[in-house]
């Protein structure tokens, strides 16, 4: 009982985190042409991912815990997200280049 109430601390920890990469996402899809087309469930999806996968691999420590981890997700998500949009938009403006000539 108590691994299941730690996970979904967890897990609502992660979720209120994801929020400012969501918002960014939107925004994106907002300003940006319609021929950069942007998902933001699915982006924000693979931020949030991304940014666990690297606290992992960095074996990032946690000093303050369970409240320790929105911080480390709002801060690499936001990171993962302006590089997947910046990457994103390239991958995008090359393919238009491509299909233009």
């Amino acid at each position: 009982m108590d691994t299941v109430l730690i996970i979904s601390i967890y897990v609502i920890l992660i979720l209120i985190s994801s929020l400012p990469c969501l918002l960014l996402y939107l925004i994106a899809a907002k300003l940006l042409p319609s021929r950069y087309s942007v998902k933001p469930k699915t982006m924000t999806f693979s931020s949030i991912v991304l940014s666990i996968i690297t606290a992992l691999a960095l074996k990032v420590e946690l000093e303050g815990g369970v409240l320790s981890v929105p911080f480390v997700i709002i801060v690499l998500s936001v990171a993962w997200s302006l590089v997947l949009l910046i990457f994103l938009v390239l991958y995008k403006e090359s393919i238009n280049a491509t299909y233009e000539q």
